[in-house]
């Protein structure tokens, strides 16, 4: 009988489910950077551009946007440094599923409103979608 077709004993079968626990909490975790630091760009582009747009001169305020490149360096260097695979844990996590109706509601609101308000809508649901539940789970993990 190989190592393979031996039976496990209760606690080689709790050890194994621990660590595949630990395996999902870790590959949470790494994906929390990515809410977090595209929360804030996509806030960071929306209000710039609605300040812009309200409160400047300035003849293209969609320039705000140009904090898209910061995001993408970002997630490249991040991406290259984890070179793992997307859990589908993340996708269970209840709060993060609260906000995605919360963005879905404020995309129909966005919708309803005229354009410079359509960026504040976005600022908010990417603040309730991401950033809130990208904290929540960073700081379970603590």
């Amino acid at each position: 009988m190989t190592d393979h077709d031996k039976p496990l004993s209760g606690q080689e079968s709790l050890d194994i489910i621990h660590r595949m626990i630990g395996r999902a909490k870790g590959n949470i975790r790494n994906r929390v950077f990515y809410f977090l630091l595209w929360g804030w760009i996509v806030i960071t582009g929306s209000m710039g551009h609605y300040l812009l747009l309200e409160f400047s001169s300035l003849n293209h305020p969609e320039w705000a946007w140009i904090v898209v490149l910061v995001g993408i360096v970002a997630s490249f260097v991040q991406g290259y440094r984890d070179r793992k695979e997307i859990s589908g844990a993340i996708l269970r996590y209840k709060p993060l599923k609260l906000g995605a109706v919360f963005v879905w509601v404020m995309a129909i609101v966005a919708f309803l409103v005229m354009v410079h308000y359509q960026l504040l809508a976005t600022a908010a649901a990417v603040f309730v979608g991401y950033l809130i539940p990208g904290y929540m789970l960073q700081n379970s993990e603590r």
